[in-house]
C-alpha cells in the first residue's frame, strides 16, 4: 500500500512493539549506525596510542645509553674538565713574598739569594756569584726623583740601568693613578755573554720610583715567562710621594 510522507514518518518514528507488549530491537540504519559509530571510535583510540619505543642497539650484551642520560652526561663532563686542565698552563714555580725595608713587596722563588748593591736588591739563583753578570735574575731598583717621571725620562732610565738590545713592548699600565704612574716594559738584553728577555714596570711618584725586572735567559723564556708575569703582576710599591 502506498504511504505518503506523513505515514511514513510516523512508521518510522513510532515504537515498534510484538504481541506481549514488549518493545522490539530496532534493526533500521539508526541502530547500525551506532555500532558502526562505536566500532571507529575503538579502532582510533587504539591507533592513537603512542606506538611503544623499539629498544636500543645493543653492543658486546650492553644497551646502548642516549647521549643525554645522567650517566653520559656526567662522563662527558669529567672528559672536559680533564681537557681543560690538560691544555691550562702550569702555575709558576713557588714564591716568597719579601717586604723589603724601603717599602716594597716583592715575590722570588724560594732557594733564591737576596743581595744588596747599591740603591738595588738582587734576587739571583742560589750560587750565583757573578752579579749583575748573570741572565736570569730579579732586580728592584729605588731612587730619588723631583717629581714623577715622564715618558721620555722612563725610556732613558730602563735603558741605563739595563745593558738592553731589543724592546718588544713599553706602554703605561692600567694600575696607573692620579698619584702614581705605572709603566710596563718587555725587553731583551744579554749579560756576561747570555741573552735574557725580560718584563718589568716602572711605578713612579712624586719624590721617588721603583723599577723592578724579572729576566731569564732565552732559552727558559717560555716556561720563564710564566713566572716573571707573575713577580710584576703581584709587585708592591712602597710610599712614593714622601
Amino acid at each position: 500500500m502506498w504511504q505518503t510522507p506523513q505515514h511514513r514518518t510516523r512508521s518510522s518514528t513510532s515504537p515498534a512493539r510484538g504481541s506481549g507488549g514488549a518493545r522490539l530491537r530496532r534493526s533500521n540504519g539508526a541502530d547500525s549506525t551506532g555500532r558502526g559509530l562505536d566500532k571507529t571510535i575503538a579502532f582510533t583510540r587504539m591507533h592513537s596510542l603512542v606506538a611503544p619505543q623499539r629498544p636500543g642497539r645493543v653492543l658486546g650484551g650492553r644497551r646502548n645509553r642516549p647521549a643525554n642520560s645522567p650517566p653520559m652526561r656526567l662522563w662527558l663532563a669529567a672528559f672536559v674538565v680533564l681537557l681543560l686542565g690538560a691544555c691550562a698552563p702550569s702555575a709558576p714555580a713557588g714564591l716568597v713574598e719579601v717586604h723589603d725595608e724601603r717599602g716594597f713587596t716583592v715575590r722570588y722563588p724560594q732557594r733564591w739569594t737576596q743581595v744588596r748593591r747599591d740603591d738595588a736588591v738582587w734576587f739571583v739563583p742560589a750560587g750565583a756569584d757573578r752579579i749583575p753578570d748573570i741572565a736570569e735574575f730579579i732586580v728592584v731598583v729605588t731612587r730619588a726623583s723631583a717629581g714623577r717621571l715622564d715618558d721620555p725620562a722612563i725610556r732613558r732610565t730602563v735603558f741605563e740601568l739595563l745593558p738592553v738590545q731589543g724592546v718588544s713592548g713599553f706602554q703605561q699600565d692600567t694600575r696607573t693613578t692620579t698619584e702614581t704612574l705605572w709603566y710596563k716594559f718587555e725587553v731583551t738584553g744579554a749579560s756576561g755573554g747570555q741573552e735574557w728577555a725580560s718584563v718589568g714596570v716602572l711605578v713612579s711618584g712624586a719624590a721617588r720610583y721603583h723599577v723592578v725586572v724579572c729576566a731569564k735567559p732565552l732559552l727558559k723564556w717560555r716556561d720563564g715567562q710564566k713566572q716573571c708575569d707573575e713577580v710584576v703582576r703581584r709587585f708592591q710599591p712602597g710610599d712614593l710621594n714622601h
